[in-house]
């Protein structure tokens, strides 16, 4: 279990993408040594293609712009990972994110 002071806070939007979204969110991220914007515009258009496909909200850290980005995306240049993934909402089966270690 996180800690709640992960939970110190949230820009709004983000907040309220999350809150209301039905079937969960994911946060999906390359980290800070690969550049999502400096992906082939093909690999850029599958994940566009997968996450569009997916009933979950995406949260994708991304430096840049996506034209008619889906209304099930979300990005941003920088985002606070912890707190994001600290946020708790009342659903089964506890938190709105499904935390996976690869």
């Amino acid at each position: 279990m996180l800690l709640d002071t992960y939970y110190l806070f949230l820009l709004q939007d983000v907040q309220t993408f999350i809150d209301e979204a039905p079937h969960g969110v994911i946060l999906f991220t390359l980290g800070s040594v690969i550049s999502a914007e400096s992906m082939p515009n093909e690999r850029r258009e599958a994940f566009l293609a997968a996450f569009t496909s997916i009933p979950q909200r995406v949260i994708w850290k991304f430096e840049g712009s996506i034209e008619n980005l889906p209304k099930n995306i979300m990005i941003s240049e920088w985002l606070p990972q912890r707190d994001i993934l600290g946020t708790q909402r009342p659903r089964e089966p506890g938190s709105c994110f499904e935390r996976i270690v690869i």
